[in-house]
């Protein structure tokens, strides 16, 4: 949503995130390209926000319903640090 406004990348997102898969979808292996659409889709609408450092806004209090957070796939082992460890060594 490069130029556009915060209702265009309001609406990509929900869009994206309305997919009744997604869920699954970005779990799997071959989820990255969808997985990397949502991560362009939000970093879209942050550069829309008027909310300097806006994580840190009292805007941010409240109860949130979580649609999606950002994860890796599952390698062929399931291991409890794989997150760690791709975060750290890439």
């Amino acid at each position: 949503v490069a130029g556009g406004t915060a209702a265009d990348a309001k609406t990509v997102l929900a869009e994206l995130l309305g997919q009744t898969s997604v869920a699954q979808e970005v779990l799997k292996p071959d989820g990255k390209a969808l997985r990397g659409r949502i991560d362009e889709a939000i970093a879209a609408l942050e550069r829309c926000s008027p909310t300097e450092e806006p994580v840190h806004s009292g805007l941010m209090d409240g109860k949130w319903d979580v649609s999606y957070s950002g994860s890796f796939a599952p390698g062929i082992l399931s291991l409890p640090t794989r997150e760690v460890s791709l975060l750290l060594y890439g």
